[in-house]
């Protein structure tokens, strides 16, 4: 009878210590995932504002870059800059062909490239803003037009039916 108190109480024992072990590593486990979690979750809402402040800052300079790169200031700009080199050193032979090509049409031509096709972009925008205009315009007469036959059709369906009558 003896023996088996001992061995109860040190199933008991054991018991009571897997359980208590068991609970509090679930606890943290528990406690640690959620933290991962946490800070996983945390760490995606911070990188997609980053990525987000990231692609708007972008954005913005891009198209304060292109748009500066795209005006006649900055073309007389690159011009002048491109020219007044030549007061201090002038090329002679095949480097006047080099200096064309490379300085003047690299430097001088892409801004004017820039410029007309800003400006060509300003004329599609105002084409398609006019298309979209006039567009919703016939959208609405088709709208108007459509209630009109529905009220038609309704008082057509109510004589047809005065007539079976």
């Amino acid at each position: 009878m003896k023996q088996l108190k001992v061995i109860l109480s040190v199933l008991l024992y054991i018991t009571i210590i897997l359980s208590y072990e068991l609970f509090y590593w679930w606890i943290d486990v528990k406690i640690h995932t959620d933290t991962d979690a946490k800070f996983l979750i945390g760490g995606c809402i911070m990188l997609k504002k980053i990525q987000g402040f990231y692609l708007r800052f972008t954005d913005w300079l891009g198209d304060k870059l292109a748009h500066f790169l795209s005006t006649m200031e900055c073309f007389f700009l690159i011009f002048l800059l491109v020219i007044i080199p030549l007061f201090f050193q002038h090329p002679t032979g095949i480097a006047w062909v080099q200096y064309g090509v490379a300085i003047f049409f690299q430097g001088v031509a892409l801004p004017v490239l820039g410029y007309v096709a800003w400006k060509s972009g300003e004329r599609v925008e105002k084409v398609i803003k006019e298309t979209h205009d006039v567009v919703l315009e016939e959208l609405k007469i088709i709208k108007e037009e459509l209630k009109l036959a529905r009220e038609e059709r309704d008082s057509i369906n109510r004589i047809l039916e005065d007539l079976k009558k």
